[in-house]
């Protein structure tokens, strides 16, 4: 009797193999059938033709290969409620036909996520019902989204780096997030996070450590929200000054 059981697993076992064998066969075939179509549209539809993108009332013209790796089908003008754009490391420039194949995991790449006007004159209704004009930290003056965090962090940075003040969340040991304060090159006060402090890492759940900035620029009177490699963070002024140029160089109106 057990040998006929033994049997029996052993043949049901080896169907259970085969099917997953031949599942991840397929799954393995379609996701090459995937790339290789990508790679042919890149090599087909790759520009770095200019393209017009028009935020609100504001205008930039820039390469299009700075959106994306397959621009040549883009319309020549599009309207859309913010810009977004890429960058690579070294030289800041846009997607080429080699460094679009990691997409978002690339080590190189910086997300510019949002830039766009804000409204410092909206209103917001309060608890009670009141409409009241809308507080800084609402649209990311930095200064003021730094004092409504201020109790929660630590009352001298126990971190310094490459100009930084890397302050850690207080009464949360388990909490590694960073809040790093600096001032940037036109001489704005700004912050930013990053997952834990170099060297310390990693933290679970987190495999790709990002930087992440996101504050309201009084001098340029733009919001922006931008995110790289936390690798990278010793440059953090560098590429916080190469992407305004950026923004400032294609600006049309």
């Amino acid at each position: 009797m057990f040998l006929r059981r033994a049997a029996a697993w052993a043949v049901v076992g080896g169907t259970a193999n085969s099917t997953y064998g031949d599942e991840h066969e397929r799954r393995m075939d379609a996701m090459k059938s995937a790339f290789a179509q990508d790679a042919a549209d890149v090599e087909r539809l790759f520009s770095e033709k200019p393209i017009l993108v028009r935020v609100g009332a504001q205008e930039y013209l820039l390469p299009r290969n700075h959106l994306t790796p397959k621009g040549a089908a883009e319309r020549d003008t599009v309207r859309y409620s913010y810009l977004a754009f890429y960058l690579f490391l070294p030289d800041y420039g846009g997607y080429t036909k080699d460094n679009w194949q990691e997409g978002a995991f690339h080590e190189q790449l910086i997300d510019v996520m949002t830039v766009q006007p804000v409204d410092k004159n909206a209103k917001s209704r309060t608890t009670k019902g009141e409409i009241v004009p809308a507080s800084p930290a609402s649209y990311g003056e930095p200064k003021a989204q730094f004092q409504n965090i201020r109790r929660l962090l630590e009352k001298t940075p126990s971190l310094h780096l490459a100009g930084l003040e890397g302050h850690r969340a207080v009464n949360h040991p388990s909490v590694k997030t960073i809040t790093w304060v600096g001032t940037r090159a036109n001489g704005e006060f700004f912050f930013f996070r990053s997952p834990f402090a170099p060297g310390e890492g990693p933290v679970p759940g987190v495999q790709y450590p990002h930087c992440r900035v996101r504050y309201y620029s009084e001098k340029e009177d733009l919001y922006i929200a931008y995110a790289y490699k936390q690798q990278h963070i010793e440059r953090w002024r560098e590429i916080d000054t190469r992407i305004w140029q950026k923004i400032k160089e294609w600006r049309q109106k």
